[in-house]
């Protein structure tokens, strides 16, 4: 299975891992062998580095899904992001494939079977109302405008065309017909998807996402899909917490949190003295250490997985009680997520005096 799904909180470093993950299939192999050679990832740099010498994989990145209120509407979103990477990395040698879900809606545009007309002029869709005239209608269609793909879609399921049916079918083929046709069998698409909660909130368990991780296990199109999530209490439980775990289940769940000791172990790898200054900086650190070693004792709370000397070393020149109040004031930050954050922003609760900015600005300004 090639499916991921990475939920977790705010600010546990979703994004961030996200990023760092597009820039290990999509660098150059001798850029990522140093970060590979980490003590953290030694382990896994043989096998990744095995993957990469297969060849190049074809990484697309997309964050946000706050607009997106069908299946078909996302998987015209992919596509269109995919058809942008392939012109970017290929240029004139990119392959688009053949019977896409957006070639669908140009060719249904003009399409003589369809009064076109008719359907301008019917205030159902309302077309005349956003555009000048038909030809601005098309034209929409034609510059891959998705309010106006989706239009289209919603017309020809109407008249019960044949243009947009079984719609993942006919994104998988596209899929497949992109892999074969720029030399992708070896490798793959990434696709990595940040900021993906939009879509689970507007549309809930959508099929498409099953059949979509059912694709990532074939293994002549290798197709990876990773989405991040913000796993937020809120809209969880109005989307039903039975009804994400099924969804959960489809994918490879990594679940995102930081525990003390690993927040210390990333703070500690991220403090480096500037090259030529290791040993003036070690000097240094031993009479830091040395100004606070009666009160070590106050600080066990530190001495998570490694000798609490060795840790303090590490986490130099921060102070021991900074560190300690790390782990309690992101706690209460994550809480504030359901507390504070909605008690000063709601704005669907202003006339309750929830949401204390909304309200203020609404009867006070």
């Amino acid at each position: 299975r090639r499916s991921f799904w990475i939920h977790g909180a705010y600010g546990t470093g979703k994004s961030y891992a996200a990023i760092v993950l597009k820039h290990l299939f999509e660098d150059e192999v001798t850029n990522i062998e140093k970060f590979m050679s980490k003590p953290s990832l030694a382990a896994y740099k043989k096998r990744f580095l095995k993957l990469r010498q297969k060849g190049e994989y074809l990484v697309a990145w997309k964050s946000g899904a706050t607009d997106i209120k069908s299946g078909t509407h996302l998987m015209m979103e992919m596509e269109a992001k995919i058809k942008e990477k392939l012109a970017e990395k290929y240029g004139e040698k990119a392959y688009y494939g053949r019977n896409s879900l957006i070639n669908a809606a140009k060719e249904a545009v003009s399409n003589k079977i369809i009064n076109w007309d008719f359907v301008f002029d019917n205030p159902i869709y309302g077309l005349s109302d956003e555009y000048a005239d038909l030809a601005a209608f098309r034209k929409a269609v034609l510059d891959e405008d998705y309010s106006a793909i989706n239009k289209v879609k919603r017309i020809c399921d109407d008249q019960h065309l044949s243009m947009f049916a079984n719609t993942v079918d006919k994104f998988e083929e596209w899929l497949k017909d992109i892999i074969a046709g720029n030399n992708l069998r070896d490798t793959g698409i990434v696709f990595i998807w940040d900021e993906f909660t939009g879509f689970l909130r507007d549309c809930g368990d959508d099929n498409v996402l099953q059949r979509l991780s059912e694709f990532c296990k074939q293994p002549n199109s290798p197709f990876f899909m990773c989405l991040i999530v913000h796993r937020d209490p809120t809209w969880v439980d109005q989307l039903g917490g039975e009804t994400y775990e099924r969804i959960l289940h489809r994918y490879h769940e990594l679940e995102f949190h930081i525990t003390e000791s690993a927040a210390y172990d990333l703070i500690g790898d991220s403090i480096i003295p500037r090259p030529g200054m290791e040993s003036q900086w070690e000097e240094i650190k031993k009479g830091l250490l040395k100004s606070i070693d009666k009160y070590k004792s106050e600080f066990d709370n530190l001495d998570q997985s490694i000798n609490i000397n060795e840790r303090m070393s590490k986490l130099c020149p921060l102070h021991p009680m900074t560190l300690s109040l790390l782990a309690t004031v992101a706690q209460n930050f994550g809480a504030s997520q359901r507390t504070l954050f909605r008690f000063m922003k709601d704005r669907a609760e202003s006339s309750q005096e929830v949401g204390f900015i909304i309200f203020y600005v609404i009867n006070k300004s």
